[in-house]
């Protein structure tokens, strides 16, 4: 898990000057304190990793990492996506996506230019309600979760962040100049044509599209930057893919799988 804290970190560096790790404790209760955070630089990032695992493992923590809001930087920011949606998007722009929880995932999605936290905001304001992002997380300025630690959120205990998706060395970056055009310009036409209209969780894509997407953006990241965990990753996915159809009482969970997995490799190895 270590060496997905550190992939997370350095894909978000990259692209910024300064990042930030915070954690909040005992999340999601009445004891819940504030946000504790810590500029991240060469020579303290492993502690601070170690910081933020002692925090989410004693402290029933969430762990977090965002670029300096006042800062001018790439990064925008979407959150509360289905898998089948953050996905999509990175399989067509540079993004990292995170699943923060089964089904549900934050995504970082890389622009090419750098933009203030007036301009991220504004940006990010009119792609959430295209893609169904939560419309309260578009300020500029929003914590992203960290890959690699547990939910502690009540509710969502027992589940590792995982990153998913981290397509920034192989997409093309997404181009925000038409959102911030005035209102009623070029931005009004939609930049992700192919969701349009989508449907939130319960009434729209199946939990089976919502697999296969998932699988795709994953084993395709595995393809194009692990290759050497690519056939392992395959295996875990198998399984993964079969606790779900067991736990939602599909029929042949196992036939389930096996086809799902086959119909994703055909996919992703063209």
């Amino acid at each position: 898990m270590v060496a997905v804290v550190e992939e997370h970190i350095v894909t978000i560096q990259r692209f910024c000057s300064s990042v930030e790790i915070g954690v909040l404790p005992n999340i999601g209760t009445e004891n819940e304190g504030g946000m504790l955070a810590h500029l991240i630089n060469e020579g303290n990032k492993e502690s601070l990793i170690k910081w933020a695992r002692y925090n989410n493992a004693s402290k029933a923590a969430n762990v977090f990492i965002r670029p300096v809001p006042r800062d001018s930087h790439p990064w925008l920011f979407l959150d509360d996506l289905t898998v089948l949606i953050a996905t999509g998007i990175s399989q067509k722009y540079a993004a990292v996506v995170v699943e923060t929880s089964r089904g549900n995932c934050q995504v970082r999605l890389l622009a090419t230019i750098n933009l203030t936290q007036a301009e991220r905001a504004s940006v990010q304001r009119q792609l959430a309600p295209k893609v169904n992002a939560d419309p309260g997380s578009t300020a500029g300025d929003k914590w992203g979760r960290l890959a690699g630690f547990q939910n502690r959120k009540p509710g969502k205990e027992g589940w590792w962040t995982r990153l998913i998706a981290d397509t920034t060395q192989v997409k093309p970056r997404f181009d925000p100049e038409r959102w911030l055009s005035p209102p009623g310009g070029a931005c009004d036409s939609a930049v992700f044509p192919e969701h349009r209209n989508p449907v939130r969780r319960g009434g729209g894509a199946s939990d089976s599209e919502q697999e296969f997407g998932w699988a795709v953006g994953r084993l395709a990241w595995f393809r194009n930057n692990r290759p050497d965990a690519f056939d392992a990753e395959i295996a875990r996915m198998t399984s993964d893919i079969l606790e779900r159809a067991t736990a939602r009482h599909k029929r042949s969970p196992e036939d389930y799988a096996v086809r799902t997995i086959r119909a994703v490799l055909r996919h992703v190895q063209g």
